[in-house]
């Protein structure tokens, strides 16, 4: 079981993979809900981060159809046009 600090310091790495968009876009949104969520799956489950962005970007993509995050897809390893 990792840690607070643990958790918190890779939930941080991976959000150096996803970068920042202007204010309020869903860029960010994106970004503050892989936060959130990461932080569950690594407390609670073995998803990988990879699992993580898959899963998020799919339930984004129920209420914005033509948002694509932006993101390091060499640091997410595999395609995510699911």
């Amino acid at each position: 079981m990792k840690t607070r600090s643990e958790i918190l310091r890779q939930v941080k790495e991976d959000l150096e993979h996803i970068p920042r968009g202007p204010k309020g876009s869903m860029q960010n949104h994106f970004r503050q809900m892989y936060s959130q969520v990461r932080k569950q799956h690594i407390a609670k489950t073995s998803k990988t981060r990879e699992e993580t962005l898959v899963e998020l970007w799919n339930d984004l993509k129920k209420g914005k159809p033509d948002f694509v995050p932006i993101y390091d897809q060499t640091y997410f390893k595999r395609s995510h046009e699911k």
